[in-house]
């Protein structure tokens, strides 16, 4: 039996181009999961927003950290200190960060989309209506109820951020001096955070260098 290498090769050829559709197709299928994911995470997260940034930490916390593994609470912290100083609304901002640390550019697009759908969508759809029962005793009653709420969670955010920030002297006098500024004399956090970031950053240097010296000391000593 002769055999035709022309075939063989044509057969071979067309299964490699199927093996490669068809993992290419299962690379798209898996980032569109992994895109609706993030959609749906950020849009719960967008839904239940209510109050400041601050009180979204624990949903942040409870939703990115505890259920998905997704960043890390040290990271989450960090992406919120970051999004403070920066212009623009926080939420967008944070979930831009996380958005791009899972899906890169896209990511950031679709994070920051679901969770501005949610307001986008009440406000639209109880605007007129909230105006026009605002004044309804229940209604009051209500946003009563949700603002000791938002009082609460922001207090169990200050307490998270607290311990997990607060490690050594120096963090501590920072946190002390701008919690005694912020209560005598109410600066704007546009002062604020700045001289925080420029403090810290001098900070970092001055320790890095004396840290330098003390080990160049050392290992003289040692070597002597």
């Amino acid at each position: 039996m002769k055999l035709d290498f022309d075939e063989i090769r044509k057969k071979i050829m067309n299964n490699k181009l199927l093996y490669c559709v068809d993992k290419y197709r299962k690379i798209v299928r898996s980032r569109a999961y992994d895109l609706l994911m993030l959609f749906h995470a950020f849009f719960r997260i967008g839904s239940m927003s209510f109050g400041s940034g601050l009180t979204m930490i624990p949903i942040l916390q409870a939703e990115l950290v505890e259920k998905r593994h997704w960043v890390k609470v040290e990271d989450l912290l960090n992406y919120y200190a970051l999004c403070q100083g920066l212009p623009g609304i926080m939420m967008v901002n944070l979930s831009c960060f996380v958005g791009y640390q899972r899906e890169k550019k896209l990511g950031s697009i679709v994070a920051a989309l679901a969770v501005v759908m949610p307001s986008i969508i009440i406000i639209t759809g109880i605007a007129a209506l909230f105006t026009n029962y605002s004044k309804n005793p229940y209604v009051t009653h209500a946003m009563r109820a949700v603002s000791a709420c938002v009082c609460a969670l922001i207090f169990s955010a200050t307490l998270t951020m607290f311990k997990r920030v607060i490690k050594d002297i120096f963090s501590f006098i920072v946190f002390a001096v701008v919690l005694a500024l912020t209560l005598l004399y109410k600066p704007s956090p546009a002062i604020i955070i700045p001289v925080s970031l420029v403090v810290g950053v001098v900070y970092c240097k001055i320790y890095r260098e004396m840290q330098g010296r003390w080990k160049q000391k050392l290992s003289k000593e040692m070597e002597s």
